[in-house]
């Protein structure tokens, strides 16, 4: 009788130390995979602004694809007309002095300015640059709802479609963690050379000169003698952009030497592997999270 007793008492200590490990070794669990998820997100967060590059051109080159197509598919006429209307509107900058830099002065002139070489979603053209693998669609203006989604034109420069006494501006963001565009800009020299297409053509300058201005210095922006010219401009220095990098290449006659459908190739077989290492990064950071949560408790 004593005995039984005895046991009896000692029954509830025993389940009482069970429930104590039981309960330890929950809170083991639960600390494992918030360790598990930290470390997933922490390696998530470092390599989300590589894959986002590599995501966003291919966007830029699927744009700029499409917007050839686009462009071959018209009727020669059509797309005739509207480097002849551009040409004029080219005359009409260098004859007028480019009263006006940046933004139009009434809506009218603006509703003129984006109606020429309007291909479409107000893209006028593509840039390629090969150096730093580069490729971009061209809208109208230089707003910041056109310069998140690729190179802008500013207004009151020549159109870029080449010819005499002309000289566009191209200009692009710098730094931006989803986005290369012109981050790389710097490292174009003179002699590099890059390509722009619109409307059919295909138009290749050789960078002659690299310099740094203020914002408020346009003089080197406007149209000089009778070149054909085409600047590239961004902020600078990187993260400071207190003022503005110009990378000016002047025509180089004769067709494109740039070979754009490589060019397409190569960025696709980029953006394919993107994909691939999004894929694997995903399955690797799972399961070792899922690893680490189930591994044996001593």
């Amino acid at each position: 009788m004593w005995l039984f007793r005895q046991r009896t008492r000692l029954r509830p200590r025993a389940c009482h130390a069970r429930d104590c490990g039981s309960a330890a070794s929950r809170r083991v669990t639960v600390l494992r995979a918030v360790a598990g998820i930290l470390i997933a997100s922490a390696i998530a967060i470092a390599i989300s602004p590589t894959l986002l590059k590599y995501w966003s051109a291919g966007y830029f080159v699927s744009v700029s694809q499409d917007t050839r197509r686009t462009v071959d598919a018209w009727p020669k006429r059509t797309r005739e007309r509207a480097l002849a209307n551009a040409d004029a509107y080219n005359r009409w900058l260098a004859i007028g002095g480019q009263p006006t830099l940046g933004v139009a002065d009434n809506a009218a002139m603006s509703d003129e300015y984006e109606s020429l070489l309007d291909v479409g979603g107000g893209v006028m053209g593509t840039i390629s640059i090969p150096k730093i693998n580069v490729q971009l669609p061209i809208r109208h203006g230089t707003s910041s709802n056109v310069l998140s989604a690729g190179a802008g034109h500013l207004f009151g420069t020549s159109l870029p479609v080449g010819g005499a006494k002309t000289h566009a501006v191209i200009t692009a963001h710098r730094g931006l963690m989803r986005a290369s565009m012109f981050t790389r800009l710097d490292e174009l020299n003179a002699g590099d050379q890059f390509t722009l297409a619109v409307m059919g053509r295909s138009l290749t300058y050789r960078i002659d000169r690299v310099k740094v201005i203020k914002p408020e210095d346009t003089a080197g922006l406007r149209i000089s003698g009778d070149e054909d010219r085409v600047t590239l401009m961004t902020c600078t220095p990187y993260g400071v952009n207190t003022h503005r990098l110009l990378v000016s290449g002047v025509r180089v006659s004769g067709t494109s030497t740039v070979d754009e459908s490589a060019a397409d190739t190569d960025e696709t077989s980029r953006r394919a592997l993107a994909w691939a290492l999004t894929v694997c990064c995903a399955v690797c950071i799972i399961g070792w999270t899922l690893l680490w949560c189930m591994r044996p408790r001593t």
